[in-house]
């Protein structure tokens, strides 16, 4: 996971958020990543990626992305993973992350590959 400022393409118009290209906005009403929003999804074959624009609400008090959004969004994007790559329901991964911080203003995103299946 990782900002990335330099492939800003596509947009959405609805919020004036400039977002790399193939990158959807994902719907409302999907609980606590909801907390995330505006954020945005992307799916190539088994590959899915998740990302958002880092904005005041995501901030902590020293005015860096919160360790807790970047947990989150790292959360959802090996879940969706682990799901869109196995043919049958799985449980969510257990997973060891370390993250650096980000600022307003960058693109967070997470795409997961996977290393090893076990089950």
């Amino acid at each position: 996971m990782g900002s990335d400022s330099d492939s800003e393409i596509g947009s959405d118009p609805a919020q004036d958020i400039v977002v790399p290209e193939g990158y959807v906005r994902v719907p409302l009403g999907l609980g606590f990543a909801d907390r995330l929003q505006p954020m945005f999804r992307r799916r190539q074959g088994a590959d899915v990626s998740f990302g958002f624009r880092v904005d005041e609400q995501h901030l902590n008090l020293m005015g860096i992305c919160h360790g807790g959004a970047l947990m989150t969004l790292a959360d959802i994007s090996a879940a969706t993973s682990i799901h869109a790559q196995r043919e049958i329901p799985a449980p969510s991964p257990t997973i060891n992350l370390s993250f650096d911080s980000c600022h307003r203003g960058a693109w967070d995103a997470g795409c997961i590959r996977r290393l090893t299946m076990y089950r």
